[in-house]
């Protein structure tokens, strides 16, 4: 709720006047053989992308245990459904609607045609590892750097064990929420 709705919003919640929403979070692990070096959690996305900003990164990606294609570009995404309307919707990913549970991979400026935005099911886990010619990865978990990713490490992105807890106060459907926010943004009203 905006400022001028708090005290409406407390008082709803202090009367039971409100539901619960669940997000999928996602959960990323770093390994070095078999010891685990890094582990975050986010609610929206976890960004891959080279630490001098003017080179390209190159990664492996394995979805389920299944390779899959392989593109140079600025960096990758990996979303939830809630995330899809950050970072990844501005690289030309698709918007989702936040109760499905999917992931999402979004090259930045991929090098190549092919290489396009894919929605799996979040139970699929994501495996990446660096290819040459090597580069450090910087990994941020919601826009916070949280590890790195070095030639002989390979980082595991899956769903989280935990959710993200939303409460509604607000009867407003997704819809017209999400119309009502990326109008705002730019500058158009609501027909």
């Amino acid at each position: 709720v905006g400022a001028p709705d708090l005290y409406m919003a407390l008082l709803k919640m202090k009367q039971g006047d409100y539901t619960l929403e669940k997000r999928n979070m996602l959960q990323l692990t770093v390994w070095r053989g078999e010891k685990m070096t890094c582990k975050a959690h986010a609610l929206n996305d976890m960004v891959l992308e080279s630490a001098d900003r003017s080179r390209l990164t190159r990664l492996s990606l394995k979805i389920d245990g299944e390779p899959t294609a392989n593109a140079p570009s600025d960096g990758l995404i990996i979303s939830t459904a809630t995330g899809s309307t950050a970072y990844s919707l501005s690289a030309g990913g698709p918007v989702v609607h936040p109760s499905l549970k999917v992931s999402l991979i979004t090259p930045i400026c991929p090098h190549a045609l092919h290489a396009r935005p894919l929605v799996i099911p979040m139970e699929h886990p994501i495996e990446i590892t660096p290819r040459p010619p090597y580069e450090t990865i910087l990994i941020s978990a919601d826009g916070m750097t949280v590890s790195h990713l070095d030639w002989d490490q390979r980082a595991l992105i899956e769903k989280s064990p935990s959710d993200a807890h939303f409460v509604r106060i607000t009867p407003l459907s997704y819809y017209a929420t999400w119309q009502e926010r990326m109008l705002k943004n730019e500058g158009q009203t609501i027909l």
